[in-house]
């Protein structure tokens, strides 16, 4: 195979794991130039900074697949009865006479030069990326690459511009969950705390600690875990996981010397993530609304509330030295930043909307105990295709 073929291979493995693994993907190198990004960044803030009365003769919200302007109000999120907080500005492909004749083609925005045809840059890569991605995907599902083009060739696909504009006491239009301002101060201030204190400490344990203490110290904050796990998976019917987890924790205390050796693995008692959050999920509870919590990061209304149970099931709450569960508590916390560094660079796009939605399929994700509906199981490895 020639050099190509072979990334592709590998590209297409990489996206099987990730979608059997994790249930969603992200890419990092989409190869999209930053300079084309940043322009399209600044000419998007020059439009959405116009007058209201210029931004409102380029909105037609009456066509079919409409291009150009939506004004801030104008769109209502499903499942709710107050206009949404955001503007947009729609750009597609080129439209010709094999489309639907009820697609409307761009609009041309005559006060800022350069703004169309930098789009329909913008636009055909992204298009071309995304022509990409549906091609492994067919391929992972046993098709011809080819098997999705006859719909994305002629389909409708946009490239949406969202602006949120600040909106003042006066404005007489609600915003639709609201929370999400709050929740994206609360998240700049964990990015601030994060950057400045967390990460860099995180980064001195790592460095400085070695290898086998480090992994000793997460064997042992592991340990203590296994009391609110192994309780959850009672609590959800999972009965012989449950007692596995009490297993392992009577042998992780003692043999292996208060957990710091896991000891339980090596002899075949696996390790289990349950919280009462998931409980909760398991019995049906939806998540609720996203929250982002001070210092702790994402959240929902179930899990936010499933932190009290959890805090009584967990193992710290047997330990009766006040200053020791402290010490415990933030080791703990040490350890799991630790574990996390570096993940930051799988961030693309708005870092606030990408860790919301990430938070809930990977919520989905445990809950399900990774069992996710799909067909990628029925098709064989790819070996050999070339």
């Amino acid at each position: 195979m020639s050099d190509i073929q072979k990334r592709d291979v590998e590209t297409i493995a990489e996206l099987k794991l990730a979608l059997t693994t994790h249930g969603f993907f992200t890419i990092t190198d989409h190869g999209i130039a930053d300079e084309v990004l940043q322009s399209s960044y600044r000419l998007s803030k020059d439009f959405f900074s116009l007058p209201e009365n210029i931004k409102n003769t380029y909105a037609h919200p009456e066509k079919a697949g409409a291009r150009g302007y939506t004004p801030f109000g104008k769109e209502t999120a499903v499942g709710e009865t107050t206009p949404d907080l955001k503007e947009f500005w729609h750009h597609g492909p080129m439209i010709d006479d094999s489309y639907d004749s009820r697609i409307s083609g761009n609009i041309s925005v005559t006060e800022i030069s350069d703004f169309n045809s930098q789009f329909d840059l913008l636009f055909n890569q992204l298009n071309l990326l995304g022509m990409k991605v549906l091609s492994a995907i067919a391929v992972i599902l046993g098709r011809e690459s080819s098997f999705f083009d006859s719909w994305a060739l002629k389909g409708n696909s946009v490239l949406r511009l969202i602006h949120y504009p600040p909106i003042g006491d006066s404005s007489n239009i609600l915003r639709a969950r609201a929370h999400e301002d709050i929740n994206l101060i609360t998240h700049n201030f964990n990015a601030k705390i994060d950057e400045n204190f967390s990460a860099p400490i995180a980064k001195v344990y790592v460095n400085i600690m070695p290898d086998k203490l480090e992994t000793g110290v997460s064997n042992f904050v592991a340990n203590y875990e296994d009391v609110n796990i192994g309780l959850n998976n009672l609590l959800q019917g999972k009965i012989k996981d449950g007692f596995s987890d009490i297993g392992r924790l009577l042998v992780n205390s003692t043999v292996g010397v208060l957990g710091f050796v896991d000891v339980a693995s090596k002899i075949g008692l696996e390790k289990h993530d349950e919280d009462f959050g998931q409980t909760l999920g398991y019995w049906g509870f939806g998540p609720g609304p996203y929250i982002v919590l001070p210092f702790l990061g994402p959240s929902s209304l179930r899990d936010t509330v499933a932190q009290i149970p959890d805090a009584f099931l967990g193992g710290l709450f047997f330990v009766e030295h006040e200053r020791t569960s402290y010490e415990l508590t933030l080791v703990d916390l040490l350890e799991t930043r630790a574990r996390y560094l570096g993940m930051e660079s799988l961030v693309i796009g708005d870092e606030y909307l990408f860790y919301r939605d990430a938070y809930f399929q990977n919520r989905e994700y445990e809950i399900l105990d990774g069992i996710i509906d799909d067909d990628f199981e029925d098709f064989e490895d790819f070996e050999d295709f070339d």
